[in-house]
């Protein structure tokens, strides 16, 4: 994987440097998704392997029409490859940053509690972020590590590591969040009492969620009747009618199999992944 990384960087990456800036949408993204690769790497590994995809799928293509004698429309199906491919490589750090944002919003709360005790106690700024890198609370204590990092190994100061940690963040509220704990330190400010107000607003907002979620989950429950309960039972009687009317381009058997082996169990595995997106994460 390493040598793909490189070959994708020196053939491609670095002569289209000005396409994948650190600024540019790629580079953001790649940030706020939390992959730790350099645009230029990306990009450069997603033309390669696109090119790639695309010599292979066309041998395949012309392989297809020409040896087998395929009609045209199968043929050209591999040609669809290189598309599903490029997709991929745009989608999956969307997809991260999606995941990041919500679990930073689910565990922020409690986060915000534990810094406002130690801010209570007298621990300073940077010693905040230093201990809430070392405790397990998932894509926050992340966020917190690089923020220590910022100023342990690039030599800033807490606030400008505050500010570059604010502007990378997927989610907003913890880039808000980031940026009054700032604001509160600039002007001098009581952290305790500004930690203290967020922990309550954030809990609120938590609360709100969970709410939302539950009052959705009611109507992913009488979806899931309908699409999964009640809608075979009246599909398997439409298919017995058919039946004996001669109208069924199929057996009943094949279809009775087809329902309960493959729609009902897609069904399911379709509810689960809806309920797994609108659930509140806690990490």
């Amino acid at each position: 994987m390493v040598r793909i990384y490189t070959l994708g960087y020196l053939w491609f990456g670095r002569r289209l440097k000005k396409y994948f800036s650190e600024d540019g949408w790629l580079g953001k993204h790649l940030k706020r998704a939390g992959i730790l690769l350099d645009p230029q790497v990306y990009g450069g590994t997603m033309i390669l392997i696109l090119l790639i995809s695309t010599i292979i799928s066309t041998a395949f293509s012309l392989l297809l029409l020409f040896i087998f004698n395929l009609d045209l429309k199968f043929a050209l199906t591999p040609l669809v490859t290189p598309l599903l491919i490029f997709t991929g490589f745009i989608v999956f750090p969307l997809f991260k940053e999606f995941d990041r944002k919500d679990k930073i919003d689910g565990i922020l709360p409690f986060a915000s509690g534990y810094l406002s005790t130690l801010a209570g106690v007298g621990v300073p700024p940077d010693k905040l972020f230093e201990s809430l890198a070392r405790q397990d609370m998932g894509e926050v204590s992340k966020e917190a590590k690089n923020i220590v990092e910022d100023m342990h190994f690039l030599g800033l100061d807490v606030l400008t590591a505050i500010k570059r940690a604010a502007e990378r963040s997927p989610s907003k509220l913890f880039a808000e969040f980031l940026e009054g704990i700032r604001v509160t330190l600039l002007s001098g400010g009581a952290l305790r009492r500004y930690l203290d107000d967020q922990t309550r607003r954030l809990m609120k907002i938590r609360e709100e969620k969970e709410n939302e979620f539950n009052k959705g989950l009611n109507v992913i429950g009488e979806i899931y009747v309908v699409l999964v309960v009640l809608a075979p039972l009246l599909f398997i009687v439409l298919l017995i009618s058919l039946g004996e009317t001669g109208g069924l381009p199929l057996s009943i058997p094949v279809v009775l199999i087809l329902i309960s082996y493959f729609l009902i169990p897609f069904a399911s595995i379709l509810m689960i992944g809806l309920i797994d997106m609108t659930m509140p994460k806690e990490e």
